[in-house]
């Protein structure tokens, strides 16, 4: 069952105890339409107004407006499906697909001052033969202008990665902007893009031989960039410097119960997973070097059960007990001297390990909760910046609010018969409603709803 408040598709119900066969609605463009799912094979839809997409053992039944629709994604919908453990996570995904078709389809071309920008002519013909020589089927989205479009590249383990680009004017001695699910923020990525030496090009990439001559036109003038060339340094960025990563956070994943990110991306060097005991570890990993062992570490649940593990990694973290070549999970196992519930070991639902909030008796935040709070505390750091010049303190207060503003509860009753757990948000909000709570510059100390036994809790900078 998704843990999130409100169901991706409220109009989509499960039509049998297995909950594998839905039947309902779902909105894209802004327009309600009629669908069947199932995941076994059996008898489609078979009227004029009704058009089935078979993808391996997924049944899609829709209408053939919707077909249409659909139909340019079908590609990306059967990937992202591959990679579903649970009915659930395709509903995930296939609302991510839908919303990149209603952002693409709203807003077609690039405007300024509701201006639409049209590319010249010579730049609109360039990116078209370019394209053309790319291969047309590697193309999941694009607008009319060819100003903007997505391209689908694949890993040597067929892990997906969508590459995004807006094609300034001044194309092709202006370079575009790109954007992929690579650890690395856009800015470094154009950067980077920009440093790597144009000889290295490897045409396996493509679907075409007879790329020399465009290739040729590129490569005779320093000043000129390619999508091409872009799509095979990606694809090197990929392949080589990162893939490593993808295999250790890969491995962490299928292992463990990872309990934030939800549906992580490839990008996403964070992760907090359940250690058991209602406790929980959250890690960043070096993308560069992902088997060292991982930095701004730190535990969530009982200061009681969590300080001896703080200790305890602190020390054999100096002792250098941390193997490389180790798996990931048996390395923070043996760190921490703990047996972690993992996948492999039982029945174990995610459900049952994690642990609602006491207050608002859910496992996930509602997010318009978490985004408000997050963007009010980025608007006061904003501020905080511009009249303070202590880069430490802010980068400090940073981190830590990266800590607490997570979607599961974190904060937890250090009184161990009570040992209630909290959203940081929730909890927050509670303690300032109460007349006797005593609010510091860098805490907040108020009585736990459920023991009255004291709570200190850290104070986020917009408090």
């Amino acid at each position: 069952m998704n843990l999130n408040d409100e169901p991706l598709f409220p109009l989509l119900i499960p039509t049998n105890k297995q909950q594998s066969e839905y039947s309902g609605f779902i909105q894209v463009l802004g327009k309600q339409y009629p669908i069947e799912i199932k995941l076994s094979n059996g008898n489609s839809m078979n009227s004029e107004t009704t058009t089935t997409l078979y993808i391996e053992d997924l049944e899609f039944n829709c209408t053939k407006e919707l077909y249409d629709i659909l139909l340019p994604h079908v590609q990306v919908i059967k990937n992202r499906f591959i990679q579903c453990k649970n009915i659930q996570q395709f509903f995930f995904e296939l609302k991510d697909i839908l919303d990149r078709i209603t952002i693409n389809t709203g807003t077609s071309t690039l405007t300024t001052s509701n201006k639409i920008i049209t590319l010249p002519f010579d730049t609109f013909s360039l990116i078209s033969n370019e394209i053309d020589e790319i291969g047309w089927n590697k193309v999941i989205n694009i607008d009319k202008s060819l100003s903007s479009f997505e391209i689908m590249l694949l890993d040597i383990k067929e892990r997906e990665f969508i590459v995004e680009f807006n094609i300034p004017i001044g194309y092709p001695t202006q370079f575009p902007f790109v954007k992929c699910d690579l650890p690395i923020n856009s800015t470094e990525l154009i950067t980077k893009l920009r440093s790597i030496n144009n000889s290295t090009n490897d045409n396996s990439f493509f679907n075409n031989s007879n790329n020399n001559n465009l290739e040729k036109k590129f490569n005779s003038n320093n000043n000129t960039v390619s999508i091409s060339n872009i799509l095979k340094k990606l694809q090197i960025m990929i392949d080589n410097e990162y893939q490593e990563f993808f295999n250790f956070m890969e491995e962490i994943d299928s292992e463990s119960w990872v309990l934030e990110p939800i549906n992580p991306r490839r990008s996403s060097i964070f992760r907090r997973i359940a250690i058991g005991n209602g406790c929980s570890i959250c890690f960043e990993v070096n993308p560069n070097q992902p088997r060292i062992a991982p930095y701004k570490v730190d535990f969530i649940g009982p200061s009681s059960k969590t300080q001896p593990l703080h200790q305890l990694w602190n020390k054999k973290y100096s002792a250098q007990q941390w193997f490389e070549r180790s798996p990931p999970i048996d390395n923070f196992q043996k760190m921490l001297e703990l047996s972690f519930p993992l996948k492999s070991m039982d029945n174990t639902l995610i459900e049952e390990i994690i642990i609602q909030c006491s207050i608002c008796y859910t496992h996930h935040l509602p997010q318009q909760n978490l985004q408000q709070e997050t963007n009010n505390n980025n608007n006061n750091n904003n501020n905080n910046n511009n009249n303070n010049n202590n880069n430490n303190n802010n980068k400090l207060d940073n981190e830590n609010n990266i800590k607490l503003m997570t979607s599961l509860p974190n904060v937890t009753c250090n009184n161990l018969k009570c040992s209630k757990q909290f959203h940081y948000h929730c909890i927050s909000e509670w303690l300032f409603s109460l007349p006797t709570t005593v609010i510091s510059s860098s805490s907040i100390n108020g009585p736990c709803p459920y023991c009255s036994s004291k709570m200190t809790i850290e104070k986020m900078l917009n408090k």
